[in-house]
């Protein structure tokens, strides 16, 4: 593939090391900046903030870049987090643009931010669910 070009802004990285290492972030939202040259922040949620919180970050009508920390018991009742690395693109609201450019792109900010779980693609609003995000991470609740 390809690279796009386009690269990751510093407080990318930053946002994706408090969720994934620091653990002081429960999930971070990135995308283009309006000229579609840079990936930057969205958006850097709090510990405490919920799933919920999450899909407000989300417009329909733009790709995102995000990383959530997953947190979730395995059917042995164990405690478990883990970080899914999702890419959000509506195949209806989202510019053409910025869908041609997703894969590519993505590409970049798995190179920068490395170490998460899982990676998963989210194209229809109905599938943007935390059950959805802890199923993939978690292998259907296997691990």
């Amino acid at each position: 593939m390809v690279e796009s070009g386009v690269k990751l802004n510093l407080d990318c990285v930053e946002a994706f090391t408090n969720v994934h290492k620091a653990q002081t972030s429960r999930f971070c939202v990135f995308g283009f900046n309006d000229k579609r040259t840079k990936v930057e922040l969205k958006y850097a949620a709090g510990k405490e903030e919920n799933f919920e919180q999450l899909l407000a970050q989300l417009p329909k009508d733009h790709v995102r870049f995000i990383f959530y920390d997953c947190q979730y018991k395995t059917k042995e009742g164990q405690d478990r987090n883990k970080v899914l690395y999702a890419v959000w693109s509506s195949d209806d609201d989202a510019p053409g643009k910025e869908k041609m450019l997703l894969s590519s792109t993505s590409k970049e900010v798995e190179k920068k931010c490395n170490g998460f779980a899982k990676k998963a693609s989210y194209h229809e609003w109905a599938e943007l669910t935390e059950a959805a995000f802890v199923d993939v991470v978690s292998e259907g609740g296997q691990k």
